[in-house]
């Protein structure tokens, strides 16, 4: 289980004195996950049922740049008649080939030659057509986020803390064995953007980032120098990506207040 610890970076002024600094954080909160029912309209977190005391967390300044993915899926949509259409492009390319193995066959001298007649064959035609079907909205998938955050220290102990806050990070994201062939299922995240100057109000209507529960399905630290004499860096650029659980629907979105 989490140890209810909050990993804050960077952690030394001015980012750490409220109202000394503009801009805002990116709040992270780990939950557990219980189980998964069948079917992801069970609930409003896509079938996930979490336990709802949140364990550790982590504070890091919201990055130069925040990658939003939402993608839409468009299928073509087969009908009756367009599989019918399908076995009649199938048909045609057939006859294109009776026809093309006939003229082979008849072309060739009382003398059979192998290589003439694989030559011969060699000249059948593709059938020209293309069976035109309507493009229809198939799925969306899970919305994603990428950040990637700076993590600084100026001290030995902020050194030690920053990397111990990317180990449980990965820690909380992994499966736990369970047995021989069980697991407990890795922990999920919430994941809002807030401001700066109060970074422990609740979060707003609005707010750029708000995903209620997401699967942390990325972590990729860079640890630069320089490294304190525990070889520990001082520096960390850390990429997270996080896939948001629940379904996409219109409603999955927060505007800010018209002015």
């Amino acid at each position: 289980m989490p140890y209810n610890t909050t990993y804050t970076n960077p952690d030394y002024e001015p980012f750490n004195v409220s109202g000394s600094f503009s801009g805002s954080w990116i709040r992270i909160g780990a939950y557990e996950a219980k189980y998964f029912t069948a079917y992801g309209s069970d609930n409003d977190n896509g079938g996930l049922v979490v336990d709802d005391n949140e364990g550790e967390s982590w504070k890091f300044l919201s990055p130069p740049q925040i990658l939003e993915t939402v993608n839409h899926e468009w299928e073509p949509w087969e009908t009756i008649s367009s599989r019918l259409a399908g076995k009649a492009k199938d048909f045609k390319q057939f006859t294109e080939d009776v026809a093309g193995i006939t003229r082979a066959l008849m072309s060739q001298t009382k003398g059979v030659s192998v290589d003439k007649l694989f030559t011969n064959l060699g000249s059948i035609e593709k059938a020209k057509q293309k069976i035109d079907t309507p493009l229809v909205y198939s799925d969306s998938p899970r919305r994603e986020y990428t950040f990637q955050f700076n993590l600084t220290a100026k001290t030995e102990e902020q050194s030690k803390k920053m990397l111990l806050s990317v180990r449980m990070l990965e820690m909380w994201s992994s499966p736990v064995k369970d047995g021989v062939i069980s697991i407990e299922l890795p922990y999920v995240f919430k994941v809002q953007s807030l401001p700066l100057t109060d970074p422990d109000m609740d979060v707003a209507e609005g707010v750029l980032v708000n995903l209620e529960y997401a699967a942390l399905t990325s972590i990729q630290p860079t640890y630069m120098a320089p490294y304190d004499k525990n070889g520990y860096p001082m520096k960390i650029e850390l990429t997270l990506t996080f896939k948001e659980i629940s379904p996409l629907y219109v409603d999955s979105f927060t505007v800010p207040n018209p002015l």
